[in-house]
């Protein structure tokens, strides 16, 4: 194996990561359109991913909160955005199901997706229109 070959092959591999990058946008794009068009009160939702500072010694390992994110329906106070929502497997109102539909979307991604996708320590924001990536500070 030479150095030509190497340096080929590490060129395929960022451009086949570029690639997957694009695509998965569209394809995340694609099923957010599906998900606020299900669920027309749905105003935004989201949530933070990053890699923790300092983990007590042990590795620092990038994370995505994806299984409770938070979001915004019609009607609810702006401020309850920012509550981390649980909602029990038998609660059955219209935050619920939204929660539960939000939650079963992100389940497509794991957090080297989302990694690739958005990038780390931010807090990742998806209304109807946008998607919203903003610096997150966290300890």
């Amino acid at each position: 194996m030479d150095k030509t070959y190497f340096q080929n092959a590490k060129k395929q591999m960022a451009e086949f990561k570029e690639k997957m990058k694009q695509d998965g946008k569209q394809f995340f794009a694609e099923q957010c359109k599906e998900l606020f068009q299900k669920h027309p009160t749905l105003l935004k939702f989201g949530w933070t991913q990053y890699t923790p500072y300092f983990n007590d010694g042990d590795t620092c390992e990038f994370s995505a909160q994806l299984k409770y994110p938070k979001f915004l329906l019609v009607g609810m106070d702006e401020d309850l955005y920012d509550e981390e929502p649980y909602y029990s497997d038998d609660e059955v109102t219209d935050e619920s199901i939204v929660w539960n539909s939000i939650k079963e979307f992100l389940t497509q991604f794991d957090d080297d997706d989302v990694e690739i996708l958005f990038g780390d320590h931010c807090e990742v924001i998806i209304t109807k229109d946008t998607v919203e990536v903003e610096e997150y500070e966290h300890d």
